[in-house]
């Protein structure tokens, strides 16, 4: 079992909670606890069950690999929106989400 921080997954997730956190600041006040705080709460849910998969004994790893999935497909459309409002734009250049 490799280290988690060492994963380049986990490097991924922890890199777009930190982004994530430094953009919903700028948020309207409306958004940032709305939006806001739901992508940072789903995001940290992601690095939690990167590291949870990774722990976990081989039965129980893809349950925790479907469970960072659904954070992903949850935070995506997250996104979409504060881009579709004109509060943040260019998140591609800054994270890498694979594609599903």
């Amino acid at each position: 079992m490799a280290l988690y921080t060492a994963l380049p997954i986990y490097k991924v997730a922890y890199d777009l909670l930190i982004e994530i956190f430094k953009r919903t600041k700028r948020f309207p006040g409306e958004y940032k606890y709305t939006i806001g705080e739901r992508l940072i709460n789903e995001a940290l849910e992601l690095v939690i069950n990167i590291y949870k998969a990774n722990k976990s004994q081989k039965q129980n790893r893809l349950e925790r690999v479907a469970e960072a999935r659904e954070d992903v497909e949850t935070i995506r459309p997250l996104l979409q929106i504060t881009i579709d409002k004109g509060f943040a734009d260019n998140w591609e250049q800054t994270i890498c989400l694979p594609e599903h």
